[in-house]
């Protein structure tokens, strides 16, 4: 298994459509631990560099992130994931390091089949995107930075 992500095959279920929303979700195993991600809307590629204290579902009832996804998800083709020991992914885990939080964002953008893509960024998930934009320049087009 090692540093292999490994898409699941299994949809999680999702609330977005009962919003009119198309979302599919989905588990990733990566170093043995599953991790939780999301992809809605139609049009380029925009992946979501993970806040702090995320869950897939419940952000489409916050009065705070509904209107992000709602903007987001008419426009783009919108990936987010939950990090580690966050909303639908494994909460058991013992290693919450910078390098693994990368690590994370590489196996979710890898699962979901994005190639080259625009990357948006809050909050703690700005430093994330930062790094990965760094070791592969090649795959981001725009890096978006907010409030970070």
């Amino acid at each position: 298994m090692g540093d292999t992500c490994i898409p699941g095959n299994i949809m999680l279920n999702s609330l977005a459509g009962a919003l009119g929303y198309h979302e599919r979700g989905y588990p990733a195993l990566y170093r043995r631990r599953w991790l939780a991600y999301a992809v809605s809307g139609e049009g380029s590629p925009l992946a979501f560099s993970s806040s702090w204290l995320t869950h897939l579902e419940r952000q489409w009832h916050s009065l705070a992130w509904r209107p992000w996804l709602d903007t987001l998800s008419k426009r783009h083709k919108l990936l987010r994931y939950d990090a580690r020991g966050c909303g639908l992914s494994d909460r058991d885990t013992d290693d919450l390091s910078f390098d693994n939080w990368v690590s994370d964002f590489e196996c979710v953008i890898d699962a979901a089949g994005f190639q080259r893509f625009d990357i948006l960024a809050t909050c703690w998930g700005g430093s994330v995107a930062i790094e990965y934009a760094a070791r592969h320049p090649e795959r981001v087009n725009r890096l978006i930075l907010y409030g970070t």
